[in-house]
């Protein structure tokens, strides 16, 4: 070896020579979502108007920006933190003023195959989704989401995952009327990957809730909670099912359980879902589906059992129709439509759901889980259909980080709505909406 040859090789070996280490990985992720609604008579009671509720008649626009910042400075350490603001057009008083919408939507640590053991631990404020989001999901249609406070491992070996998790959803609720109903959920959620085409989940949540009392109607005097006071204690074990067997068909199925006690009331309720939809392999993928949607209601307030199905933290928008005036809740739903693309990035879906109740001594219920009649008022009605809403969407990937939503529902109420109805007559509420995403 050359004297030059020698200088050149110790210098490639040397320290100084080494390249400088890369800098922690860190990803900055942007979604910027804006939607206009027209709403009409959503309230489902004619001459009424209804203010300061998401079904209120009228039009609006809605704005969501969320700003996420993904950091991994160790192969065991990660971080995760993202900002949102939610708005509604012309909510702030005047043009210099702005309400306090901006709040961290996730926040969270997580360590993971520490030692070689494949177990991540994670740590704050975080979404959880799980299956099709029928029980808990992260509710990306509402213009905040949800997002829980909390810990939550997984892990996984083979074909199998686990995660197991605990959140506080209420720090100091016992005399909180305004508080929706659970203290502190917990699940643990398994998946299989028995098959190329087949998955199978097993699972089981907890909800706890302290009850106490609460001057629930401002006459001045304090209720219990509960039916006959003490606390919640409500377990939900359930599987689901989805498969493709063979190229284009999808099958989907669940199956709920819940048992524990309300106040002084037993708890069986029951809840169930089949659905299949079949793509065919022509240049413009026209689909078909149909599915079964059904939920237990509690068909006798005054006894000693509770029968009404408890749809936990669900993401039910694009479930039980678009008009969200369903919930996994003393629920019957027979859906059946047709989609197709006329073009790559266009696809459009036309869904009809024929909506009613199971039980007619219980009320239906709205996807976010308030009574849409009164229960003593529909106990009254012995008539189980609702309403038969159609639904439609096109929908448009402009670019991969840019796409536009089209939709347009309309629902024919059933005799439920017209028994119920102050005028002894329902209206036939609509709901149409656009919406652009932009995401990086």
């Amino acid at each position: 070896m050359t004297p030059l040859l020698a200088v050149l090789a110790a210098a490639a070996t040397s320290p100084a020579a080494e390249a400088p280490p890369a800098p922690p990985p860190i990803e900055v992720q942007g979604e910027v979502r804006a939607r206009g609604e027209g709403l009409s008579q959503l309230d489902l009671d004619p001459g009424t108007v209804s203010t300061g509720k998401s079904w209120a008649d009228g039009e609006r626009m809605l704005l969501r920006t969320r700003i996420g910042v993904d950091a991994r400075p160790t192969d065991q350490l990660s971080f995760y933190a993202q900002i949102q603001d939610s708005r509604l057009f012309g909510q702030e008083a005047s043009t210099v003023t702005n309400a306090n919408v901006l709040g961290l939507r996730q926040g969270w640590v997580e360590v993971h195959d520490v030692g070689g053991v494949p177990v991540a631990l994670r740590v704050g404020r975080m979404e959880l989704s799980y299956g099709d989001q029928r029980l808990v999901g992260p509710l990306g249609w509402d213009n905040v989401g949800r997002s829980f406070d909390g810990v939550l491992a997984k892990t996984a070996f083979g074909a199998f995952a686990v995660d197991a998790f605990f959140t506080r959803l209420h720090m100091d609720p016992w005399n909180d009327a305004a508080r929706s109903i659970g203290d502190d959920f917990a699940g643990l959620y398994g998946r299989w990957n028995a098959l190329p085409w087949l998955q199978v989940d097993a699972y089981v949540f907890g909800l706890y809730d302290r009850g106490g009392t609460a001057d629930a109607n401002g006459d001045g005097v304090a209720e219990e909670r509960l039916p006959g006071g003490g606390d919640l204690q409500l377990y939900t074990p359930g599987v689901r099912v989805d498969a493709r067997p063979v190229q284009g068909l999808h099958l989907n199925g669940e199956l709920a359980l819940q048992a524990g006690n309300r106040g002084g009331q037993d708890v069986q309720a029951w809840a169930a879902h089949g659905a299949a939809d079949y793509t065919f392999a022509i240049a413009t993928a026209p689909k078909l589906l149909v599915g079964y949607d059904a939920a237990s209601g509690d068909e006798d307030a005054g006894d000693d059992t509770w029968g009404t199905f408890e749809n936990l933290y669900p993401t039910n928008h694009d479930k039980y129709g678009l008009m969200d005036l369903a919930g996994w809740k003393n629920l019957s739903d027979a859906y059946f439509g047709a989609g197709f693309q006329p073009v790559q990035p266009l696809a459009f879906q036309a869904t009809v759901h024929l909506l009613g109740r199971m039980e007619t001594g219980d009320t239906f219920y709205r996807a976010g889980g308030a009574a849409l009649r009164d229960r003593s008022l529909a106990a009254a009605s012995d008539a189980t259909d609702v309403g038969t809403e159609l639904d439609l969407t096109l929908n448009w990937n402009v670019t991969r980080n840019f796409g536009a939503l089209l939709g347009y529902s309309k629902l024919w109420s059933g005799g439920f709505l017209d028994d119920t109805a102050a005028a002894g007559h329902a209206p036939d509420p609509a709901f149409g909406y656009v919406q652009l995403t932009g995401a990086f």
